[in-house]
């Protein structure tokens, strides 16, 4: 006769401990690079590597990610047929602060250091190439530059956890204009998109 064994399992949950995650690279230890924005009149010290728009690609290289871009936009287009389709330009974090000093300290895999002039060069160069794609093909779009720009004098939108995406002003934000470009025939943002 064979003995049988009885398992007694528990179906009550533990309590799991709770992990803090960020996503901000840290400086490297004795490293003095920093990015100091003004904000609201003070001096703020933001995390040492930013995102920000694509400064190391090669013209070939860029013109080979807005092809892919476009042709994932055709794609979409394609399957839904019945929709507006409108592209919102949304700046990384280090093209939107007024920073102090002649360099920003961006994020590219080790992280790295560029004239401010080159992060704005970039940033306007990436607008103008995507909001190209969007004209060529009758899509809407929206630069959303000039907003976050505006109210980064007054407000960090980024972090505190994660400075690589936007906290709630910054979501606020972004949803506020997006609401407004629906609602109005949005033609002075077709007029001056990418221009500062």
């Amino acid at each position: 006769m064979k003995r049988e064994q009885v398992y007694q399992t528990s179906f009550r949950s533990k309590p799991l401990p709770i992990l803090r995650v960020s996503l901000n690279s840290p400086s490297k230890p004795g490293s003095s690079q920093q990015n100091i924005a003004v904000i609201n009149g003070e001096n703020v010290t933001l995390p040492a590597y930013l995102q920000g728009p694509p400064v190391t690609l090669q013209p070939e290289q860029m013109k080979r990610g807005l092809y892919i871009f476009e042709r994932c936009l055709l794609f979409m287009a394609r399957f839904f047929t019945q929709s507006e389709i409108s592209i919102i330009y949304i700046p990384g974090p280090a093209s939107v602060y007024s920073m102090i000093g002649p360099n920003i300290t961006y994020e590219d895999g080790k992280g790295k250091e560029a004239p401010k002039e080159t992060i704005t060069k970039a940033s306007q160069e990436g607008c103008r190439s995507i909001k190209e794609v969007a004209q060529r093909n009758g899509f809407q779009f929206l630069d959303t530059r000039p907003y976050f720009r505006e109210l980064a004098k007054t407000k960090i939108l980024h972090g505190p956890e994660d400075h690589q995406h936007l906290n709630r002003d910054g979501q606020t934000l972004l949803a506020e204009v997006i609401i407004k470009h629906i609602l109005s025939d949005s033609l002075d943002q077709k007029n001056n998109a990418c221009e500062s």
